[in-house]
């Protein structure tokens, strides 16, 4: 294939002969479906090993991210909730030293901060509650009487008799 056009120019009585190269084409590339050979079809099934395994992990680590991204807002959910509860309510829950205490009139303990004096709980007494502990005159010491109902004789409606634990019991008179 010839790329150059000879030409003839004259002028007059004189003529010349130019040669006229033809312009060469621009050169480019396309994409075009080429066959592989077996090596290069190894060679793409081994990158696209590769690349799945960087996604699967890439996917882990977005799951862990995420996990730890959901457990980290949580937390900070629950604090700002806790904080607009105490702002809100202008109030916040904090340990304070109590005492339980009697109250004989309604029959009832109450729960009472030492700090203010103020009672902030009260329930009815339980039954053994209610019994008074009787307390050793002499030291203070509290005293564990059973009561004992006993009937000597049918002139009297009965009688009770106090036990003190660790005392002996005592004896009966003789009729």
């Amino acid at each position: 294939m010839d790329d150059s056009e000879n030409v003839t120019v004259s002028s007059g009585e004189r003529s010349v002969k130019l040669t006229k190269k033809k312009p060469i084409p621009e050169t480019f590339h396309e994409e075009v479906p080429v066959d592989l050979r077996q090596d290069e079809i190894v060679a793409r099934a081994t990158d696209l090993s590769g690349a799945i395994r960087r996604r699967m992990a890439l996917d882990d680590e977005k799951k862990r991210f995420t996990d730890d991204w959901k457990d980290r807002a949580t937390k900070i959910d629950q604090e700002v909730q806790r904080l607009n509860r105490i702002v809100g309510d202008r109030k916040e829950g904090r340990s304070v030293e109590c005492i339980e205490k009697r109250n004989e009139v309604d029959c009832t303990m109450e729960t009472v901060r030492l700090d203010t004096g103020e009672v902030i709980r009260a329930r009815p007494m339980t039954p053994n509650e209610r019994q008074l502990k009787l307390v050793s005159i002499k030291d203070g010491s509290p005293l564990d009487v059973d009561l004992d109902v006993s009937f000597p004789d049918d002139s009297k409606a009965g009688r009770w008799i106090g036990k003190s634990t660790g005392s002996k019991k005592p004896k009966k008179s003789e009729e």
